[in-house]
């Protein structure tokens, strides 16, 4: 919406082509199906389980790290008072998030190990092999 209320039509028609990608991207993978069981499967344990974390997995690695970008680079065209500030400010926020968390997620593709629960360095959890023996 910021988009449109700052006069550029251009940077709003490709947010909303990522937007749409990302949709049809999840239509592409059948993981709408099922979504509601999911979902309540997800709220009822706590945590994130299924086609919901997959759904969101895929959706840090594509759509957010494209939104940053557009973000980052549309952010001095759209600034035309304090609420897109706050609103373009927000999105780049949770575009940083969505990516960092996918690669964090993700880095043990490089090293092999599986990721670290709570942060690395913590005792025998995480971290390449032998890292944190002095720690025991």
């Amino acid at each position: 919406i910021n988009l449109i209320l700052s006069y550029t039509f251009k940077f709003a028609m490709v947010m909303s082509a990522i937007v749409t990608f990302s949709f049809c991207m999840e239509v592409g993978h059948g993981s709408l199906s099922s979504f509601r069981a999911d979902l309540q499967e997800s709220k009822k344990r706590g945590f994130l389980v299924g086609l919901v974390a997959e759904m969101l997995d895929r959706e840090n690695g594509t759509e957010a790290p494209m939104s940053f970008a557009l973000t980052v680079y549309m952010f001095p065209f759209a600034l035309k008072n304090y609420w897109s500030l706050a609103s373009s400010l927000l999105s780049l926020l949770l575009a940083v998030y969505g990516t960092a968390d996918y690669v964090s997620r993700h880095a043990d593709t490089l090293t092999g190990d599986p990721p670290a629960r709570g942060g690395a360095h913590r005792g025998d959890r995480g971290g390449p092999a032998g890292c944190c023996e002095h720690r025991a």
